[in-house]
């Protein structure tokens, strides 16, 4: 039993809620990404060709990440270093129904993908003038945010860290919408391949 759980979840979610909310209420036009009446219209005006177009992209991307993260996942179990204690995280086909689960991961990602990519990425290359910096640093916050998770071990912070590198050269490539639509294919595929 992990006695600091509340303090892993409750501190990073704190943390970034302070932050975010510190940068919404200076740009709100963040907020405004998160609503229908942004997504719909620039929906509705996209061609088929780009829609298809935005797929292959992520597609590709998708693909960079499940090799990338797996060759460091097998890198660090060949070394015997945890990622992972997978009776303690809770978001498993054993635990949860897999339409919940995919779900719940994909409503996640969408999340993630607004706050890492959509508002820091943006923010830290701003900060720091360099899209470069901006993408490094939103990534390695990605990968050390997802040390709240139970079940998670420090190394796990390594294949998320470039993970999220991946997903900020889709979002500098092709936009949020190739960064989430990449990262729900991503967490799909991990919940149907375990």
């Amino acid at each position: 039993m992990d006695y600091l759980l509340p303090v892993r979840i409750v501190v990073p979610a704190v943390l970034l809620g302070v932050a975010l909310g510190k940068i919404v209420s200076k740009r709100p036009y963040y907020l405004e990404r998160l609503l229908p009446s942004f997504w719909i219209p620039l929906a509705k005006e996209t061609r088929k060709w780009r829609m298809l177009e935005l797929v292959i992209f992520s597609a590709a991307f998708t693909a960079a990440l499940l090799f990338l993260t797996e060759q460091i996942d097998l890198y660090l179990w060949k070394k015997q270093i945890p990622i992972l204690q997978p009776e303690e995280y809770p978001l498993t086909p054993e635990k949860v129904p897999v339409p919940l689960l995919l779900v719940t991961v994909n409503l996640f990602a969408f999340l993630e993908e607004w706050l890492f990519r959509g508002i820091l990425l943006e923010e830290f290359s701003i900060a720091l003038r360099s899209r470069k910096a901006g993408v490094l640093t939103s990534s390695v916050l990605f990968g050390l945010f997802h040390l709240s998770n139970p079940g998670t071990y420090p190394a796990i912070v390594l294949p998320l860290t470039v993970a999220g590198i991946l997903l900020g050269i889709a979002y500098l490539f092709r936009g949020l919408s190739c960064s989430i639509l990449s990262h729900c294919i991503y967490n799909s595929l991990v919940v149907f391949l375990g």
